[in-house]
């Protein structure tokens, strides 16, 4: 082999592992791209999902109207003088007295615009659950969870309102939450919020 060839074939390699970086680069230029719009559209599926939640809270706190309850406690999840958010509240999203006789209680409300593939609902996570039963237990007030369904978060097409005493899980099948289906009427006291899940 001549000092030619060998020259060659050295530069062939050279520029070989030349093009190999260049290469490496530009997939680690499309990772990079992948990966910001990932972010991105995570955190826009977030922003989505708060507005969502904020949207179903609103509706269902006016269903407790004011002449009838007040507001002892709202969850915030965000600094309404920074506007950035907070880390997530562990209590119920709110805490009502009932006007007529003085009984507090608490309030979670979860929006889901689908049920699962099989008709089940997932209301929440079983350590969110646990949570709420541990302030139940903490607080020895009422937990009631109200869940919209479909629609749209400010007027849901179906709504539905238990006592998490009666939940034992997270998950719950059509033949049981469609027990919990209530009109959407607003409630006048704390008795008739009862009255009307237990029908």
């Amino acid at each position: 082999m001549s000092i030619f060839d060998k020259f060659s074939r050295k530069k062939s390699d050279s520029e070989k592992s030349e093009e190999i970086k260049v290469q490496e680069e530009k997939v680690e230029e499309l990772l990079e791209e992948k990966t910001a719009t990932e972010n991105e559209s995570n955190e826009q599926k977030k922003e989505g999902n708060y507005k969502k939640g904020t949207d179903f809270e609103n509706y269902a706190l006016s269903l407790f109207p004011e002449d009838a309850f007040s507001m002892v406690q709202r969850a915030i999840s965000f600094d309404p003088l920074t506007g950035r958010r907070m880390e997530g509240c562990l209590n119920p999203d709110f805490k009502l007295r009932d006007k007529n006789t003085g009984a507090i209680f608490w309030v979670e409300c979860k929006y889901r615009s689908h049920t699962n593939p099989d008709k089940s609902l997932t209301w929440c996570t079983y350590e969110k659950m646990m949570k709420y039963k541990d302030i139940r237990e903490k607080t020895n007030l009422n937990v009631y969870i109200i869940i919209g369904l479909g629609g749209s978060p400010s007027d849901p097409a179906e709504l539905f309102c238990f006592n998490l005493d009666d939940m034992k899980y997270s998950k719950m099948y059509q033949s049981v939450y469609m027990k919990y289906n209530i009109d959407k009427k607003e409630f006048y006291s704390l008795d008739n919020l009862n009255k009307r899940i237990n029908h």
